[in-house]
């Protein structure tokens, strides 16, 4: 029975310690969480330095990267279209998630990425390409996509993992 009794005061005590009266001066609302760094810069010329990005960062905040040298890894597919759009996956490619995408909108580097996308693929299919360039974030729906922006100004393009 005094074991029993013990064991209510311990419990008691405990949950009364774990009480706390809210401090009304914080309002649970406003408290700033810790944000995820929103990019790690890369490059060898400080003066060129790139915010490296996931797609899942750029799904995500798309607002955070609006008008910044990103760098990312994308998959697209090449095609006879005069556009080349990005995807997050290859499942998000072939299932044609066109609300995810990244239209690349750079005539000069267009012909140069869909080469790089059909080289030894001929039969087309979606590869990984890391590609830099400044992101323009699409608070409004285009005509090129209903997709998230626009990558314009390539700066580098290149094979994936």
């Amino acid at each position: 029975m005094a074991t029993k009794q013990s064991a209510c005061v311990l419990f008691v005590v405990i949950a009364v310690a774990g009480c706390r009266a809210q401090d009304p001066s914080v309002d649970g609302a406003k408290i700033e969480r810790p944000r995820q760094r929103d990019c790690v810069m890369v490059g060898n010329d400080p003066a060129r330095l790139l915010c490296a990005v996931t797609y899942v960062q750029l799904l995500a905040y798309p607002e955070r990267y609006d008008q910044k040298r990103i760098k990312m890894l994308a998959w697209a597919q090449p095609s006879e279209s005069k556009r080349v759009v990005l995807f997050p996956s290859a499942d998000s490619l072939q299932n044609a998630e066109l609300i995810a995408t990244v239209v690349v909108d750079d005539a000069q580097q267009l012909p140069g990425i869909q080469r790089h996308l059909a080289a030894g693929n001929p039969e087309g299919a979606p590869r990984p390409i890391y590609i830099a360039g400044t992101f323009s974030f699409a608070s409004e729906p285009t005509r090129h996509s209903d997709g998230i922006g626009t990558l314009r100004g390539i700066e580098l393009f290149g094979a994936g993992p």
